[in-house]
């Protein structure tokens, strides 16, 4: 990997944020710069040096366009963990959620919407504030959530080489939905209601004392990897094992179907766990908070991410290749599919 295609302006994505938001001013006491956390982080002065705004703003219009989506109470289920999981990933304390939906207020499903979003934020413990409707005849969902961090601040910042990487939980259960949608494949294989991610705002809360760094998989574990490297100039050292890290009814259900399971864990449709970075010392502290956090990579000082496949292989990933797919497809999954299917093809993933 050469220093160029490491840095943040390699991915187009980036590039069209900074490019929109340039001329934009911003908070003296914003504590985080682009990019480097999942929610906005202010200092809240006149409460105390310690204590900080959270605040993030996510919508769900592409995975419903895109058929991703095809029942509104996923999609209001995952406006409202998505927005409490960039909470999570600064340990913020949610205060609420503020929403606006843009729906024809005419059909019958806008029941199905406001169901997701209550069971999401009674299953979160978190309550709306308010927000607003419009009539469109597509659905358009956002949210805003609020919250306070107190004491230490905890972003995407801050990983040295030799720090570990946990997930809090297993992966690929949002890859296999975008898969089974963009492939056309049987729903059963990975059925949408299975599809519940939940925020993980108390495992958070309990780390930031000590994690180094934290972001949410809402991307897809290995887009996450990515732009933790190229944040904080390092590498990464992949332990890629499907059965360690997979959640297994979306492993078995693959491999019963002769489907790769590489996909799993390189698509760019998330399930919302956190990969949290510690030291070494605190691995202990943190499989104490998070039973269920698995080890997914260590840091190096060598830029990139590199593979330790089970059978001894390792291999080279090219994360701005994947994360810049969807941008040189423009929005045609079938030819996405292709070219996603191709480069694992190459890399000899199968």
């Amino acid at each position: 990997m050469t220093a160029s295609s490491h840095q943040l302006s390699a991915l187009a994505e980036v590039r069209a944020i900074d490019a929109l938001t340039a001329g934009f001013p911003r908070h003296p006491d914003q504590w985080n710069a682009p990019h480097t956390s999942d929610a906005e982080i202010v200092r809240l002065q006149p409460l105390g040096s310690d204590t900080y705004l959270a605040a993030t703003i996510d919508g769900i219009t592409s995975e419903i366009t895109g058929g991703f989506y095809r029942d509104l109470y996923t999609a209001g289920w995952v406006l409202v963990q998505a927005n409490l999981s960039d909470l999570a990933a600064v340990g913020a304390a949610p205060i609420g959620l503020m929403l606006a939906l843009s729906l024809n207020t005419s059909i019958s499903d806008n029941a199905r919407l406001s169901q997701g979003i209550t069971d999401a934020l009674v299953a979160s413990g978190v309550p709306v504030l308010g927000g607003d409707l419009n009539d469109s005849q597509a659905p358009s969902l956002t949210a805003c959530a609020i919250g306070l961090v107190q004491g230490r601040v905890v972003t995407r910042i801050g990983i040295q080489p030799g720090d570990t990487l946990w997930t809090t939980g297993p992966l690929g259960t949002g890859n296999a939905l975008a898969i089974v949608r963009m492939m056309g494949l049987p729903d059963g294989l990975c059925p949408e209601a299975a599809y519940r991610p939940q925020a993980r705002l108390t495992i958070g809360a309990s780390v930031r004392p000590f994690a180094k760094a934290m972001m949410d998989t809402s991307d897809g574990p290995m887009s996450t990897l990515d732009h933790l490297a190229r944040l904080n100039n390092v590498g990464w050292a992949v332990g890629f094992d499907a059965d360690a890290l997979v959640e297994t009814t979306v492993l078995q259900a693959f491999r019963s179907a002769g489907l790769p399971v590489w996909p799993l864990l390189c698509g760019e449709h998330g399930e919302y766990e956190l990969l949290i970075a510690v030291d070494p010392a605190d691995e202990a502290a943190l499989r104490a908070i998070a039973p269920t956090a698995v080890k997914l990579a260590t840091a190096t000082t060598e830029p990139g991410i590199t593979l330790h496949l089970p059978d001894g292989r390792t291999l080279a990933f090219e994360g701005d290749f994947i994360r810049n797919l969807a941008a040189r497809t423009n929005g045609d999954w079938a030819a996405y599919a292709a070219e996603f299917q191709a480069y694992g093809a190459r890399l000899g993933l199968g």
